[in-house]
């Protein structure tokens, strides 16, 4: 059993607001590369609070069995590979959009186009 860690940098605009990952979300193994980085935010964004978080993760090596029957993965988006979630309704959520192998987030993002040559991996 080991362990890895990495840190992070969470923000927040104001002390009542929660702590959240803005933007991409990076991480770092040295922490010395992270302090780097959280300097950098708050000279960007000095009107924000920012802190850094470590993350530490267990890795666990085992034997696995041979007769373990392979397990069984979830129907996905086509273009994004997000597991399709039929509880998500929103317009631009994660179910599926009506029978298509698409996403509702990857159709809205689809590009209409009415020109002759319009080729994308939605709208085929």
């Amino acid at each position: 059993m080991t362990d890895q860690t990495s840190y992070f940098i969470q923000s927040r605009p104001t002390p009542d607001e929660p702590w959240a990952q803005l933007g991409v979300r990076w991480s770092w193994q040295s922490k010395t590369k992270a302090l780097e980085k959280l300097a950098a935010r708050r000279e960007m964004q000095p009107a924000f609070e920012h802190r850094l978080m470590e993350r530490v993760t267990t890795v666990v090596e085992r034997t696995a069995t041979e007769d373990a029957a392979p397990e069984e993965t979830a129907e996905a988006c086509g273009k994004c590979q997000r597991p399709f979630n039929p509880d998500d309704a929103r317009w631009d959520g994660s179910a599926r959009y009506a029978t298509t192998p698409y996403c509702k987030g990857c159709v809205d993002r689809c590009i209409d186009n009415e020109s002759a040559d319009h080729r994308c991996v939605i709208c085929g």
